[in-house]
Parts: structure tokens; C-alpha cells; sequence
């Protein structure tokens, strides 16, 4: 079964499983520390092997010490439990946190492996995996029901929890746990349906924010909410639950900024804070998250392009390329920069055969060997633009698109990556959104139409994944003419082979959004 994780005010997660209680009870043991740090390993290890672009050996990405903090961590939470807010962790309360996990998880494959490498042992399951998952998510949920850590809530939690948590001792809390596993029945729903998931610990509502899919967990980061945000949050399938990203060293708030992921961390870049796109409000800064150390580390503003919103970015396995933007309110540009994160440093995309400037609303796909950049909008003109261009990063060098018969101009459009060919479909011209699209070959430099039947309503500012067979578009909305809106909760599937589309259930859709983000989990 396929899984699309979608995210704009709520998460929206495709139905999975139910599940059955099942196992004996076990009897009463306790972990020592080392024990739980093994175990811990264990868990980070599964996790690690399904971390796309992962290069790096498991015990270099996930060094001991950083497993023991996370060890000690949810120690901490569990005597925090117990001492401060007079709740300690029972038998009982695992036992139902590992029920709810078995029940709600959107990965049961991956819940399926965690159990094998804990040896399937419920007691270390629950005392581990599960003991985790419910002090963090109660921690949080007494934090923010706390009248002192409202106002800046992540700031003041995470402020106050690093002061108050070197003064919990990890070595008090005892085992309890003596309950069965929970064992997790075969899928048991058809595809095309929608869920939407556990509803706590949901962050900030926003849109046009960023998310990155990392093989484990969606990252979702930025946006706007009234004013730009400087928060995220991390959502984790396998245990159905959401965290927040710390905000130690956190690039400051901002919206129109993009994100991409390496294989390691994500790259946060550029955009607009506070006060929107004028002078001076634009950013040429960024930085690095790391979602296993849960740290971030600022970005080199060292020959950086030029502070800008509405740019595109693309990660080629080795380095990330920004090109475009609104360098101001009424300028448009036609440049960029490739960042190396390994070495820190950034260095600009070659001018010579570069694509016309253009503001926003174009779009970026990564072929293997070059960055394809199409349509968007001319600013200073209001013209919504037809052309675009393909480059390579290795010779820093632009070649045209010269084949006749492209799509009509548009911006706010979608494109995805077959493997083979750029597909773009939706948008607007300025006047009406479109429910047209083309496939554009580059081996051949040629165009061929998307068909229009059957294809969704016209919309634009949607969301579209490639699910490795598939086009799967989803929300948006109808801006043509004037001051009308017509926001949708309905989407399609486009089978590029048959050039044919198929509309995706409507039966428990979210609510009708745009400006949202999308994200695929693979074939799971």
C-alpha cells in the first residue's frame, strides 16, 4: 500500500492497520543503562538503515554518546513525570502507549523491525521504544499546559528543560513494564483513502512553510502564521507522533525560503522574515538540521547569492543549488549559488546561457546530472513565463530549451522527476489557473502535452509527488479572475505511461488547503 504524508494545519496520513493484543505477560526485570543504550541502538539503527542518501557508517552518524543522551533523556522525562508533575510511569500506561503505537503506526513493516531487533521481547519494547515515545509526548503535553511556558512556548520549554534536566537523576527510574506485545494485523483497507492521524502535539498552524521526507521522519520547518515562523517539527510514521526541532542555533524566522535534503541533514536557505520583501528583510542565511542530534548548524554566508525569496532550490547528492528569486519588491533574478556543506562554501552559478530572471513561482527538478528550471513569474512585467533552461553543475554551464510547443506561461505550478522526464502540470497565468500540463524530455529536448482528461479541476499553489509510477497532485487552489477563491480538497493521479489521469477518493479528505506540503514515504 502507498502512503502520501501531506501536512498544512494537521497531518494528513493514509488509514493503515488495526491491531490486535497478543503475547503473555512477562515477568517483572529491570534495564541497567547499558542495556537501555544497547537497545536504544538497536532502534537508531533501523531507523539509520532506512535514511535516504545515507553515506556515512551507522556508528559515525550515530555515535554512541549521542544514543546515550537520548537514553538520558527519556530518563529524565520519566523522573520529571514522576517528581514534578506527580504522574509516574506505570505497567499499565506502557502497556496502552504500546497499543496506540501499534494501532496508529503508518509504517507497520518498519514497527515490525524495530520489534525483531529488541528481540521481540515486549518488556524491553515497552521499557525503550514505548517508555520514549510516552514521557516525551506527556512532557510536552504538561509543559504546554504549563501558565509559565506560554507567550515564546518552544523557546521557554527548551530553555527551561535545559536548565531543569541535569538536576533529574536517570539512575532512579526502575523498570515496570511486565505486559505483552502488541502484534500488528495484515492491512486490512484498500488504497486511496486518507486518515488523519493522532492529533497531538500538532506544530503552530502555518503554509508556506518547507518539509523534507528523510526516509524516517517528514521535517516540516518555517512558514507563516500572521508573521514568519522560526519553529518546525519533526513527524515520526513508525510511533505516529510529532516533536519539535530545537531551536538552539535555529536560522531565524522566515517564509518563501526552501529546504532540501542531503541524506544527513536538511538545508534551510534564504527568504523573507518579518516585514515581508523589502529591502532589507530578505536573507541570505540558512542552516543545517540534523534530525538524529536534533542540532543545527548555520550555513556559511561567504559568497552566498544574494538575500532573496521565492528562489528554487535542488540537492544533486553532493551540493545544493539555489537559482531565482525576488532579490527585492520590484527585482527579479537570474542567478544563483551551489552550496557545499561539506567544506561550508558556496560558489556562484555560471550567468552565461542562464534562463531570463524571473521572481517566483518557477519550478526545479534534479535529472541526476542536471538542474532543469522552468516557468514562473517577471516581476517587474506581471508576465508569467514559457521558457527555461537545464544546468550543470559540474561543467557550471546552462544549455536552452529550445524544443517548440511548451506548456502555456504560468507560475505557482508543479513539476516532478520520473526518472526519465520533468513533468508540470497547474498554475496560473495571471488570470486563470490552469488544468493543463506538458512531460518535457531532455535527452530529446522535446514537449508532449499532458492529457486533459479526466484531470483535476484547474488550480495552482497545489502540492505534486512522483510515486515512482505516478503523478500525484493534491489541494490548490482556483484564483482565476478577480478576487475569487475556490481552495480544493480533491486531487489526481497522472500514469505518464497511459498519458492518463485517475481522481484520488474524496472519502475523508483534510479540509480544502493550498500553500500546503507534501511529502512520499515510498512504497510502504
Amino acid at each position: 500500500m502507498r502512503r502520501l504524508m501531506r501536512w498544512g494545519l494537521i497531518p494528513l496520513l493514509p488509514v493503515l492497520v488495526t491491531c490486535l493484543a497478543g503475547g503473555t505477560a512477562g515477568s517483572p526485570r529491570d534495564l541497567t543503562f547499558g542495556q537501555r543504550v544497547a537497545a536504544q541502538r538497536a532502534i537508531e539503527r533501523v531507523y539509520y538503515s532506512h535514511q535516504i542518501g545515507a553515506t556515512l557508517p551507522f556508528d559515525e552518524a550515530v555515535p554512541r554518546e549521542l544514543v546515550e543522551r537520548k537514553v538520558q533523556t527519556y530518563l529524565r522525562q520519566s523522573v520529571a513525570l514522576e517528581k514534578i508533575w506527580r504522574t509516574p510511569v506505570t505497567a499499565r500506561m506502557l502497556r496502552k502507549e504500546m497499543l496506540r503505537i501499534a494501532g496508529a503506526t503508518r509504517l507497520p513493516e518498519r514497527l515490525e523491525e524495530i520489534y525483531r531487533a529488541l528481540g521481540n521481547d515486549p518488556f524491553v519494547i515497552q521499557e525503550t521504544l514505548v517508555r520514549a515515545a510516552l514521557v516525551d509526548r506527556l512532557s510536552r503535553s504538561f509543559l504546554a499546559g504549563d501558565p509559565s511556558m506560554r507567550g515564546p512556548a518552544r523557546e521557554a520549554v527548551q530553555a527551561w528543560w535545559a536548565r531543569t534536566a541535569p538536576t533529574l537523576d536517570p539512575t532512579e527510574v526502575h523498570a515496570v513494564s511486565a505486559g505483552a506485545l502488541a502484534s500488528l494485523a495484515t492491512p486490512c483497507v484498500a488504497d486511496d483513502t486518507w486518515d488523519n492521524g493522532i492529533l497531538d502535539d500538532l506544530p503552530a498552524a502555518r503554509i508556506g512553510h518547507t518539509a523534507v521526507w528523510t526516509g524516517s521522519l517528514m521535517i516540516i520547518w518555517g512558514g507563516q502564521s500572521g508573521q514568519p515562523l522560526g519553529s518546525g517539527s519533526r513527524y515520526d510514521p513508525v510511533i505516529d507522533t510529532w516533536s519539535a526541532t530545537s531551536m538552539a542555533n535555529a536560522p531565524s524566522p522566515r517564509r518563501g525560503h526552501t529546504a532540501v535534503w542531503t541524506g544527513t541533514r536538511m538545508i534551510a536557505w534564504g527568504g523573507s522574515g518579518p516585514g515581508g520583501v523589502g529591502v532589507g528583510n530578505l536573507l541570505d542565511t540558512g542552516a543545517l538540521y540534523d534530525p538524529v542530534a536534533d542540532t543545527w548548524t548555520p550555513t556559511s554566508t561567504g559568497g552566498a547569492p544574494l538575500p532573496r525569496a521565492g528562489h528554487a532550490a535542488v540537492w544533486t547528492g553532493s551540493q545544493m543549488i539555489v537559482w531565482g528569486g525576488g532579490t527585492s519588491i520590484s527585482s527579479r533574478s537570474d542567478d544563483g549559488g551551489r552550496y557545499d556543506p561539506a567544506a561550508d562554501t558556496w560558489m556562484p552559478t555560471s550567468l552565461a546561457g542562464a534562463p531570463a530572471p524571473r521572481s517566483d513561482g518557477h519550478t526545479a527538478v534534479w535529472t541526476g546530472a542536471e538542474m532543469i528550471i522552468w516557468g514562473g513569474v517577471d516581476n517587474t512585467t506581471a508576465t508569467r513565463l514559457d521558457t527555461g533552461a537545464l544546468y550543470n553543475p559540474a561543467a557550471n554551464t546552462w544549455r536552452p530549451m529550445l524544443s517548440a510547443n511548451p506548456p502555456a506561461p504560468r507560475s505557482s505550478h508543479t513539476a516532478v522527476w520520473t526518472g526519465a522526464r520533468m513533468i508540470v502540470w497547474g498554475g496560473g497565468d495571471g488570470g486563470s489557473s490552469l488544468d493543463s500540463g506538458g512531460r518535457y524530455d531532455p535527452a530529446a529536448d522535446t514537449w508532449a502535452v499532458t492529457s486533459m482528461a479526466d484531470a483535476p479541476d484547474a488550480r495552482e499553489r497545489h502540492t505534486a509527488i512522483w510515486t515512482g509510477s505516478r503523478m500525484l497532485i493534491w489541494g490548490g487552489n482556483d484564483l482565476t479572475c478577480c478576487d475569487s477563491s475556490d481552495p480544493k480538497d480533491s486531487g489526481g493521479l497522472y500514469d505518464p505511461v497511459g498519458d492518463a489521469w485517475s481522481p484520488t477518493s474524496l472519502s475523508g479528505a483534510p479540509a480544502a488547503r493550498d500553500s500546503h506540503t507534501a511529502v512520499w514515504a515510498g512504497d510502504r
